[in-house]
């Protein structure tokens, strides 16, 4: 769903060479961080220019980041290996485990947190850091120190596209994917464990789908199931129903977690440069992050298709 991905992303680079699909580079890689409805810094398109900028007002702690998060990197990198020899985990927190043992723990600890016992300078983080996170995910450096390492990475690394729009990529593993069936126009509204397999000594499930042109709901019956979605019973959509799963389903407490809502509008206009306190006739840079986090805007970007 992102509308550019990073370089270090093994799967998409791999997808796009074997789909024979072109890439292309960010629309305007200049950044720019607002505060107090001020442009406080903005990078320049010649890249020498951007790290003495940089340098001259944060210091050491750009050099730093780099090397952090590219530290971080590697080792998340792991998890295409320990996939290639098909390991399994129990749980995600086992997985992290065997990418770093540092990893667990940084569930649990805050990004500012984290950060800080680095010996990043509180100056920095409210600064970059904090915009990395405001435009990924609209929270604050309160968020967990390793999703939030995840996020800064796009500050560091190469970002490309799809030429085009990257949907190509779904499109074309679809396409390619003949023995995979896809029921679009479909919504599934209950599945619901069944008795053991007499074969295989299994339980199988049965899943009702409704047909959301002609609201016909039928049923279908699979070895595996598994859900890659929110279930959220705030939600204003019917919630999924969840039979006979016993200890595995999902807890009234889980369900009741509220999910963070990011409202994303498009333009065909560009921004207003007086608007950042620019001269008239100048132009924006391509991504401004908004620092202050009382405002209803986290930042502004430029975007081809997605």
């Amino acid at each position: 769903g992102g509308s550019v991905v990073h370089s270090s992303n093994q799967y998409m680079v791999g997808f796009v060479e074997s789909l024979g699909l072109e890439t292309i580079s960010t629309l305007d890689s200049r950044l720019a961080l607002s505060k107090q409805g001020q442009l406080v810094f903005q990078t320049s398109s010649f890249a020498p220019l951007t790290y003495l900028k940089m340098l001259w007002r944060w210091g050491l702690n750009i050099l730093r980041l780099d090397t952090w998060v590219g530290k971080f990197a590697s080792k998340f990198a792991r998890v295409y290996a320990v996939q290639e020899k098909r390991y399994a985990f129990s749980d995600p927190v086992k997985l992290l485990a065997s990418l770093d043992k540092g990893f667990p723990s940084m569930l649990q600890r805050s990004l500012r947190s984290q950060m800080e016992a680095a010996g990043f300078s509180s100056n920095f983080i409210d600064e970059l850091p904090l915009g990395g996170i405001r435009v990924n995910y609209g929270q604050d450096l309160r968020i967990g120190s390793f999703v939030g390492a995840i996020g800064l990475a796009g500050l560091i690394g190469s970002l490309w596209a799809v030429k085009g729009g990257n949907f190509q990529v779904a499109q074309g593993l679809l396409d390619r994917a003949k023995v995979l069936n896809v029921f679009r126009g479909t919504s599934v509204t209950r599945i619901a464990r069944n008795g053991l397999d007499p074969t295989s000594g299994r339980p199988t499930y049965t899943l009702t789908a409704k047909d959301e042109a002609t609201g016909v709901a039928s049923d279908r019956a699979y070895d595996l199931v598994f859900i890659a979605a929110p279930l959220d019973s705030n939600a204003k959509r019917p919630l999924l129903s969840l039979e006979g799963l016993g200890d595995s389903a999902p807890s009234a407490a889980d369900l009741a977690i509220p999910y963070h809502r990011t409202v994303a509008s498009f333009f065909s206009e560009a921004p207003d440069p007086q608007a950042f306190g620019l001269e008239p006739g100048t132009s924006c840079p391509g991504t401004v992050l908004f620092l202050d986090t009382a405002d209803v805007l986290n930042s502004i970007g430029e975007h081809g298709p997605v």
